[in-house]
């Protein structure tokens, strides 16, 4: 932590310079909006993993009632609970919480949230970490989604409907930026679970090897 806190310090060197480069010599209030703003988001957490882990009994039951020859994948039914806990939050981030009527206005022009203040920058951002999870958990859960020609448009395409809802029920400003961003955050994710799956193959393939090479000696 301390580490941290010394990287985005003023004297961090070259992390300090390039979120200059990026935010501005205000970037640490950028950071300081999106520390603020994420703390409606985690409060959901809890509540979500909740309706997670009761998820679980009915998703056991779907499975053996649909892949009736096949052993449960304890790993996929994982990732289908924490997509039930990822949707909660992001329900209650992008309708539950607001009123209806509270928010009203399109923005159509390509980057035009980024703004001069620290709040509007941070909103940019927060729309690509809300749905890096995206990326990481539904390619878990859905195989044919494990691609990112798949993955990307999918969560592009949820993104948009999101927007829509939040247009019609006035709980959202409806910008392209959002749009741009969620997918944005969705590919990054995506990313992040390809490197994780690619060092689970090596890992087990180093496995399996050794006890190949075991076997052979004994």
């Amino acid at each position: 932590m301390e580490m941290i806190r010394y990287l985005l310090s003023a004297d961090g060197g070259y992390v300090s310079r390039y979120l200059t480069d990026i935010f501005g010599d205000d970037w640490a209030q950028v950071f300081e909006c999106i520390s603020e703003d994420m703390q409606e988001p985690i409060s959901y957490i809890p509540q979500g993993l909740l309706l997670g882990l009761a998820s679980l009994p009915i998703l056991w039951l779907c499975w053996k009632i649909f892949c009736r020859n096949r052993r449960p994948d304890w790993v996929r039914l994982g990732a289908y609970a924490c997509c039930i806990a990822y949707v909660f939050v992001l329900l209650n981030m992008t309708f539950f919480s607001r009123e209806p009527g509270s928010r009203t206005g399109v923005n159509l022009q390509l980057f035009g949230t980024w703004g001069d203040t620290p709040k509007s920058r941070g909103y940019v951002i927060e729309n690509i970490i809300l749905f890096l999870p995206f990326g990481i958990l539904v390619p878990g859960a859905i195989p044919f989604l494990r691609r990112a020609w798949c993955c990307v448009p999918v969560a592009c395409l949820c993104s948009i409907a999101i927007e829509g809802v939040q247009f019609v029920t006035q709980r959202g400003y409806c910008q392209l930026d959002d749009v741009l961003m969620n997918t944005a955050g969705a590919g990054a994710g995506w990313l992040l679970y390809r490197i994780v799956l690619h060092r689970r193959m090596l890992f087990h393939e180093k496995k399996r090897k050794s006890r190949a090479l075991t076997s052979i000696a004994q």
